[in-house]
């Protein structure tokens, strides 16, 4: 009986042993299984994070264009109402009253720096000028032709051409330094 409790003690040692290589092969698996989760999880939450930052980055970026665009917008708003109050601004001269007194102005202070030449009014102006020339004094000619610009004259010599219509100096002289004060005004 001896080798049979010697071959019983094997079969349980045997078993025993298949046992543990059986917990030690389940906890093995188990333990990469948890592993696997793990990656993967941080795999998923690592696309998820990452498509977040790209759909925020994409979200800012569109913000951002629309803030732009709506800033030019306004801009190009603002722009067409300074323009709108210019033009107008420079037909209120041309229709005012005072239309002759300015020209006459005008001819007095090219007079003061030039003897003779000639003035080439804007159109609709003929009249008016060669009014203002003959009240001024002055020696200068009247053009027959125009130019097509609203108010004032054109002055012009063998040596020189000054641009003194209303549109000119409302647009090139003046525009500049009431724009700002007009802008302030207006939009704020």
């Amino acid at each position: 009986m001896a080798i049979q409790d010697i071959l019983d003690q094997l079969e349980k040692d045997k078993k025993h042993k298949l046992k543990d290589i059986e917990k030690d092969f389940n906890k093995a698996l188990a333990d990469l299984k948890a592993e696997y989760e793990e990656k993967r999880k941080n795999s998923h939450d690592s696309i998820d994070n990452r498509a977040r930052d790209a759909k925020a980055k994409v979200r800012d970026k569109a913000e951002t264009a629309s803030m732009m665009e709506n800033k030019n917008e306004t801009l190009k708003a603002k722009r067409e109402i300074l323009n709108k109050l210019f033009a107008d601004l420079v037909a209120k001269l041309v229709q005012s009253s005072k239309n002759e007194e300015y020209l006459v102005k005008l001819i007095e202070t090219v007079g003061t720096q030039y003897k003779g030449g000639q003035l080439i009014p804007a159109e609709g102006q003929v009249d008016a000028v060669k009014a203002a020339v003959k009240k001024a004094g002055s020696g200068f000619t009247v053009a027959h032709e125009t130019v097509s610009k609203q108010g004032g004259f054109v002055f012009s010599n063998e040596h020189i051409e000054i641009d003194l219509t209303f549109e000119s100096i409302v647009n090139n002289q003046l525009r500049d330094d009431l724009e700002s004060k007009a802008a302030d005004i207006l939009f704020s």
